[in-house]
């Protein structure tokens, strides 16, 4: 990620966060981040890993539902390629043929 992502990090004036901001940082680094992997890896020792897979790679369209409810995000045809393209992978994923 540094290459990508040093220049909005150097930039980024920290003195100016918010005792909130700081809270939501903490959130997204422990909570969305931490968590959400140790969660996927007690997924994966329960329900296993296809069923964990699913779930892991549905989280963008669900992202993207809440973000169209709760923030007003517009529907559009990328949202809806995205989410086809999403759905027939793990679909791909998780097929079985039929054995005769």
């Amino acid at each position: 990620m540094i290459p990508y992502g040093w220049h909005d990090f150097s930039v980024t004036q920290w003195e100016n966060f918010t005792v909130a901001n700081w809270l939501c940082f903490a959130f997204v680094i422990s909570g969305a981040t931490f968590f959400a992997y140790l969660f996927n890896i007690y997924g994966i020792s329960v329900i296993g890993a296809s069923a964990t897979g699913s779930y892991i790679y549905t989280q963008p369209i669900f992202a993207a539902i809440i973000a169209m409810v709760f923030t007003g995000e517009t529907y559009d045809w990328l949202k809806l390629a995205a989410a086809i393209l999403i759905f027939s992978g793990v679909y791909m994923v998780n097929y079985k043929p039929k054995t005769t």
